[in-house]
Order: structure tokens, then sequence, then C-alpha cells
């Protein structure tokens, strides 16, 4: 799936911590994505927040969370936000966003070689179920 993530120029100054996204990790497998102005964070795992300044032209990959699965969290999802821009850097700023998702009928489990050393730390759901379940959890449905 591509997505064009349009975030127009500020007219009012934002409010203390306001963001344009707020922090999440992507569902999938990977997210590839073409920034065209400062604004993307990523987390360092602690409670520090790092700009990304990828070179002109170049993407930015993000890890998703069937990945985190597939690999019993020895890759992690990138938890990620985007920033309102400082006032020198307040343009429109667009992304170009395309995430890699498994088929809906795919069942995700932990691969094989991920698990020798300790227990996968899901049971296998498929990639549907998953999605779902991070779609309602992310609008605060409750979902017996």
């Amino acid at each position: 799936m591509t997505r064009i993530s349009n975030y127009p120029k500020l007219i009012t100054k934002p409010l203390l911590g306001q963001l344009r996204a707020a922090a999440h990790t992507d569902y999938g497998t990977l997210t590839i994505l073409l920034p065209d102005s400062p604004g993307l964070q990523v987390s360092d795992g602690e409670e520090n927040w790092i700009d990304v300044h990828p070179p002109v032209n170049s993407f930015v990959i993000n890890l998703g969370d069937v990945m985190e699965r597939w690999t019993n969290h020895k890759w992690k999802s990138t938890l990620h936000r985007v920033i309102t821009p400082s006032e020198e850097c307040n343009k429109c700023r667009q992304a170009i966003v395309f995430f890699h998702n498994p088929n809906d009928n795919a069942t995700i489990s932990c691969i094989d070689t991920c698990c020798i050393d300790s227990p996968a730390k899901y049971s296998p759901e498929l990639a549907r179920d998953l999605r779902q379940s991070k779609s309602h959890k992310s609008r605060g449905v409750n979902v017996k």
C-alpha cells in the first residue's frame, strides 16, 4: 500500500508538545519512506527522540510489527512520530510512504531460527486479525 502524507504549512503557532503524528509503530513488515523535509523522529528505546536527517533523495526504512513477531523481537518495530516544524522550517511537508504488508490470510508466526534460544513470544495469528486488532486499539475499540 502506498500513501502520500500531506502536512500543510502551519498557519498558527502549534501548542507546546503538539505533534503531527503521534508515536506509533507500523503494522506490516517494512515501511519505506521518501521524506521531503524534517519532522520524523525515532525512539531510541529509552525516553529520547532522535531527529531523522536522511541524505537528500534517500529512503528511510522502518521495521514493522510483523517483522518483530517473525524475528521473536530480535528485530524491533520502529517507534516513530512526526513533530511540528520549527518556525524556520514551517512549510508544507509531504512524504511518500510504502507499506509492505503480508497477505490477509498469511499466518504470522516466529521464524524457526528466531526461536531456538527462546520460545516464541506470540501464538501464530492471521495477518488480517493482527491488523484489525491494532486498528481497533488505535481507535480505542475494545474487542473480545
